[in-house]
């Protein structure tokens, strides 16, 4: 084979090198980017159950409180 031949193809063999080292660093920074999201999701679906945990004691808590307030209406007790 010539140089320009082999020159050529050790020009191709390092822009390959370099095609796969950003690929690898794409890949890093998408892996990188879908954990930071997946942990986001997870904090959001936690702190969704709290809030619905919240609301409902809440309802509990009210309808108790609006039935002893008919019981007291209704007995005409204060």
């Amino acid at each position: 084979m010539s140089d320009s031949v082999i020159s050529a193809t050790e020009r191709s063999l390092r822009a390959i090198q370099t095609e796969l080292a950003d690929m690898r660093d794409d890949r890093a920074v998408m892996v990188a980017i879908l954990n930071r999201l997946e942990v986001g999701q997870n904090s959001y679906q936690s702190e969704l159950r709290a809030l619905r945990s919240q609301f409902d004691r809440f309802r509990v808590e009210t309808r108790e409180g609006l039935a002893r307030i008919e019981e007291r209406l209704a007995g005409g007790t204060g």
